[in-house]
């Protein structure tokens, strides 16, 4: 009859706790010492690439494998450039007062097609400092392709040089 009622009594603690601590987990806020962190978007930073308001867009280069890239920016001075696609460069271009920036990119030879996430210079410090805390809602994919037009005057000019080595070792 003892040995019942420790039973019943170890049963019920245990439910009585386990319940206790599911419905604790669900009402669970997240302290400072916890790794939840809700990402939030920098505010007041506005980021325009030549007037388009999308978020990913494509731009052909001219003839000598040339493009510009232009636009605006609001509540910061520079636009930072970085490659993913193509190489891995990374630069900074300077807005003007008004927050009018230009940027001409040349693509190398060996290159056909490159990509660029461009944001604000300010929001891609804080996300550096604290990536848990903040997301950037300014950020703008650019890919610049090579026009075909250059890719046949490339093209050309390879096979023209290679037929000039050739002729060279010949004589």
């Amino acid at each position: 009859m003892k040995r019942r009622i420790v039973h019943n009594f170890v049963i019920t603690f245990v439910t009585v706790f386990l319940l206790l601590g599911f419905g604790a987990l669900n009402n669970c806020q997240p302290t400072s010492g916890t790794v939840f962190a809700k990402e939030q978007a920098v505010k007041g930073i506005k980021l325009h690439i030549t007037g388009k308001h999308t978020r990913k867009f494509t731009v052909v280069t001219n003839s000598a494998g040339k493009a510009t890239v232009s636009g605006r920016i609001q509540g910061d001075k520079r636009v930072f450039f970085k490659q993913y696609k193509g190489g891995y460069k990374k630069f900074s271009v300077r807005a003007n007062k008004k927050g009018h920036f230009k940027k001409v990119i040349k693509l190398q030879k060996a290159v056909n097609k490159v990509a660029y996430a461009i944001d604000s210079n300010k929001v891609n410090k804080l996300i550096k400092k604290h990536p848990r805390k903040y997301v950037s809602k300014t950020i703008v994919h650019l890919t610049i392709k090579r026009s075909s037009a250059s890719q046949a005057s490339q093209k050309a000019a390879s096979q023209a040089s290679s037929s000039a080595k050739a002729a060279s070792i010949v004589v």
